[in-house]
């Protein structure tokens, strides 16, 4: 893998969430990396980010618009959009803002700070019926 800035690291790594491309995730993530995501969204019960988004995210809903607001050597901050789309065209989008570290030329820790939770709970209980 190509060694690159900690911003460059972070933004192909969100690519790779993008296009759910499971090979250049394992290159970019660290193998201990840490995800953090508010405690409300419970994405740990409902099996992962990934597991609670792919049934509502095709590939329009993939798309994570991602747009760099602050970077250093290690830390990296990006405000991204998550979307849904529920079977019966409930639609979602709110913005969020990750803080991620890179450890090692690899994604090693991201915080996700969801502007609000409620519409993000609602669209994944009324979608989910």
């Amino acid at each position: 893998m190509k060694q690159g800035s900690s911003s460059d690291v972070v933004m192909r790594a969100l690519r790779a969430v993008e296009e759910r491309d499971e090979r250049s995730e394992a290159e970019l993530f660290h193998p201990e990396i840490e995800l953090h995501w508010p405690p409300s969204l419970r994405y740990r019960e409902r099996g992962g980010w990934t597991a609670t988004w792919d049934p509502f995210q095709g590939a329009p809903e993939r798309r994570l618009d991602p747009r760099l607001v602050a970077a250093n050597d290690d830390e990296v901050v990006v405000l991204w959009q998550q979307r849904g789309r529920g079977a019966h065209g409930e639609r979602l989008e709110v913005p969020v803002l990750g803080l991620y570290r890179v450890h090692e030329h690899k994604l090693a820790r991201g915080e996700m700070f969801y502007f609000d939770t409620v519409p993000v709970l609602q669209f994944l209980e009324s979608a989910q019926r």
